[in-house]
């Protein structure tokens, strides 16, 4: 059902109104910031919104009293629709129908308020901010540019440190040590974001920036603000797109990949598959931090998991996607043998009966 601005923005107003004559201000304020356990987690729902986007670069620009993030996705600016989403909770029918869609404009985005309680939106013919968690305001807002000199569309979000519970040198140190986290983990199972840069208000740039060379090889650069040196990592990956019927009888269409560390025998002069330092972590895009497969390698699938995507939950939809990775790591093999890298080291990466695997994994 279609929906004017004006309308919606009476609604909102109107839930706002309810919220505050049932004494629901404080508790909702609680349900929609502290559903995450670690600090600046916002910055990985603003990735994953670029990503849907069909973003390739995106940014962060971090001040002593505000974070900046901006996207060049070009998938579709503002509507709408995308207003009513970003000012609701977990209801965005155009993502709900995207089987590709990681985030969704819900409860994930509302981490923001956290840190602001006015965050601000550039896209399209659209400008405006948020206040009081659910109202769109147009009001006072400045229309900026969103085209760059290329006539490609950017979609521009600010969030000043202006949340009343959150001190501003706080907001900062917390942003600064969530960007800083960033390295290869960021983008290594994105589909469409290749560089993400982010920069400090002394103008030190930081990025994280995959290159696809082909034969499923990927390479991710990264480098730290205030530092010269660049780390890479090279990576052997895989992809598939799998079909499976989830526990509604849904069909749906599904990304999944397993990424192998490669490192490079100066001796013998050819590279090897190599267990990856610090074991292999399990990704719904980026990283579950709480997740521990016992693999030597990554693997990603949309896993059904916590609000906070921090671990995988036990359930039949998983045991599909984990049999599908267990399909994909199979019929890798042959490619594997093709290049070479089937030798003593890459049987040290497979799993076998010895390996303290988790129960899901085994």
């Amino acid at each position: 059902m279609s929906i004017t601005l004006e309308q919606l923005i009476k609604n909102r107003q109107d839930l706002i109104e309810a919220h505050r004559k049932n004494n629901f201000t404080d508790g909702i304020h609680a349900l929609l910031t502290d559903l995450y356990p670690d600090t600046a987690h916002f910055i990985y729902e603003l990735l994953q919104n670029a990503e849907d986007m069909k973003a390739t670069v995106v940014r962060f620009i971090l001040d002593k009293n505000s974070i900046d993030f901006e996207h060049n996705g070009t998938k579709r600016s503002f509507n709408i629709a995308d207003i009513d989403a970003i000012t609701n909770i977990g209801h965005n029918s155009q993502k709900k129908d995207d089987p590709t869609s990681i985030g969704k404009f819900g409860v994930g985005f509302k981490a923001v308020f956290a840190y602001t309680a006015t965050p601000i939106i550039h896209s399209g013919d659209y400008h405006f901010k948020i206040k009081d968690y659910f109202v769109p305001e147009f009001r006072g807002v400045e229309k900026v540019s969103t085209v760059d000199n290329d006539g490609v569309a950017w979609t521009k979000f600010s969030f000043p440190f202006n949340n009343p519970k959150k001190a501003a040198t706080d907001a900062f140190d917390e942003c600064l040590d969530g960007l800083k986290a960033l390295d290869s983990s960021a983008v290594l199972f994105l589909q469409n974001i290749k560089k993400i840069e982010y920069m400090l208000p002394s103008g030190d740039l930081g990025y994280v920036e995959l290159v696809d060379n082909g034969n499923y090889h990927v390479t991710v650069t990264y480098k730290k603000p205030n530092e010269s040196k660049e780390y890479k990592s090279r990576w052997l990956r895989f992809d598939r797109m799998v079909d499976i019927t989830d526990d509604q009888g849904n069909p749906k269409t599904l990304s999944t990949s397993i990424a192998f560390s490669l490192e490079y025998d100066e001796k013998n002069k050819k590279d090897y598959i190599a267990p990856v330092k610090g074991g292999g972590r399990t990704f719904i895009y980026f990283p579950a931090e709480k997740e521990h497969s016992g693999l030597r390698f990554h693997i990603n699938a949309p896993f059904a998991s916590t609000v906070a995507r921090d671990s995988v939950r036990n359930c039949a939809d998983n045991v599909k996607l984990i049999r599908a990775i267990s399909q994909l790591i199979n019929d890798s093999l042959s490619e594997i043998k093709a290049q070479g890298l089937m030798n003593h080291s890459f049987f040290e990466v497979l799993p076998n009966n010895k390996a303290k695997l988790s129960f899901c994994y085994q």
